[in-house]
């Protein structure tokens, strides 16, 4: 996707806090302060920090970032337990949904145009036991055609808008909601619609990813358990 940035870096405030280390990102300037802003800003600081600049694709990837961090802080066996930690949880739920039926999923990380998932999240939904129909795993999310989404017929649908928080995500439902052959779908059908603060949950690649893979798995937990939608 591509939008104007949303972050602006207070210079005054940053030069005083005098940083070590400065963590950065290229991958989307929607998720968080872009690149481009950082280098702009710590051309000027004195004494210079450090800046490592992340942009993970995958699971994996974003796991690397965990020890690529601790070690530029000095603590590499931090980052070592975290990543330990994290992969932990992601084997847990993969277990349990490894026998379980595969639920189809639309997941959308914008609406209007909708945006199909991409980078680590089509990974994260066939870990949680879904077949997600849109996105490529560790590629960028992309434009979606309406026309794939009738097409796939999803089972669930999820939404994590990048940047959003669940209220403002709610404010353009009706423009989704509006789009031909919506009340038609299977997971609309029966309410199997789900939607999550696309910014704390899923857009950025931190340690939380593991919260929100458990969510996720409990979503799909619940297409799987209701009873199935009756047609006509």
């Amino acid at each position: 996707m591509t939008h104007a940035t949303l972050y602006t870096l207070d210079l005054e405030l940053l030069q005083a806090l005098q940083p070590d280390l400065i963590l950065t990102q290229a991958l989307c300037s929607v998720c968080a302060v872009p690149f481009n802003t950082v280098q702009e800003a710590i051309a000027v600081l004195q004494p210079k920090a450090k800046v490592l600049n992340l942009e993970p694709t995958t699971l994996q990837g974003v796991v690397d970032t965990f020890l690529q961090v601790a070690e530029a802080a000095g603590v590499p066996e931090r980052g070592r337990t975290l990543a330990q930690q994290f992969w932990s949880r992601v084997e847990r739920v993969a277990e349990r949904s490894q026998n379980r039926p595969r639920v189809k999923v639309s997941f959308l990380e914008w609406i209007a145009p909708p945006f199909a998932c991409g980078h680590w999240i089509p990974e994260m939904v066939a870990l949680a036991g879904g077949v997600e129909g849109h996105g490529e795993p560790g590629k960028p999310s992309r434009r979606l055609a309406w026309d794939e989404v009738l097409a796939w017929q999803p089972e669930a649908i999820v939404i994590a808008c990048c940047g959003y928080s669940i209220e403002r995500t709610l404010q353009d439902m009706p423009l989704l909601e509006a789009q031909p052959g919506w009340h038609t779908l299977p997971a609309v059908r029966a309410g199997h619609i789900f939607i999550t603060d696309g910014i704390a949950y899923f857009s950025c690649p931190s340690p939380r990813l593991a919260d929100a893979l458990e969510w996720l798995a409990v979503c799909l937990d619940a297409v799987r358990d209701a009873a199935p939608v009756q047609q006509g």
